[in-house]
């Protein structure tokens, strides 16, 4: 939020700023036209994407990665069978949905990693400037 602000300030003032979201950008497009042809499972294909970009960003972007891992979900699961345990026993609910998230995590990774390598050459050969941070 405060890279917006800092852009809106610099718009404001009718300064020229960089934009600090182009290289987010280009790895949202790519993303979306490399895995459109791939259909990965539903509940992989979101975390796939989302790794991608936190293996491109930084610390801070795998530190909140790692977060939504351990964190407890609001939510009730949107498979059936998963979200009538969590409502007879919470606890174990829990246990499950945290269970399925960890055990999806090498799957996602071992797909992310080569696609984050791959993305960041396609930045690279596109001009699109690495970390305008």
């Amino acid at each position: 939020m405060a890279h917006v602000l800092e852009m809106a300030e610099g718009v404001d003032a009718g300064a020229p700023i960089p934009d600090r979201f182009e290289e987010t950008a280009a790895a949202g497009y790519w993303l979306r036209s490399t895995f459109g042809r791939v259909h990965l499972p539903r509940p992989l294909g979101p975390r796939v994407g989302q790794w991608v970009l936190a293996l491109r960003g930084g610390a801070e972007d795998r530190r909140v990665m790692w977060a939504k891992i351990v964190k407890r979900p609001l939510d009730v699961s949107g498979y059936g069978f998963i979200a009538r345990v969590e409502r007879r026993f919470p606890r174990l609910g829990r246990i499950w949905r945290f269970g399925l998230r960890f055990a999806r995590l090498p799957i996602a990774l071992a797909i992310a990693a080569p696609t984050a390598l791959a993305l960041r050459r396609a930045l690279r050969r596109a001009g699109v400037p690495s970390d305008p941070a």
